[in-house]
């Protein structure tokens, strides 16, 4: 990983395994982004974005977990949540 200082802001460079796990950090940092390249983590990134407008979209409308797994399938990946 690498931290440098550009234009008032900082560039980050990292090799990861996996474009979808590097969308869900970039998507956890609570700051704006651009991303320069890959176009494949931009596309990563939109993807993560439409998800979970559709979960927030589904709590909207009051849906509920009730006692067992719910299983939703969004965009062709299915996403499963546990109730506690």
């Amino acid at each position: 990983m690498e931290l440098d200082e550009e234009d008032g802001g900082t560039r980050l460079r990292m090799r990861v395994d996996s474009l979808d796990w590097m969308a869900g950090v970039l998507a956890g940092l609570g700051c704006a982004f651009t991303i320069r390249t890959p176009d494949e983590l931009r596309r990563s990134v939109a993807e993560l974005a439409a998800t979970l407008r559709a979960l927030a979209a589904l709590a909207d409308r009051g849906a509920s977990l009730g006692e067992r797994a719910r299983r939703w399938v969004l965009d062709g990946r299915t996403w499963e949540a546990n109730a506690r």
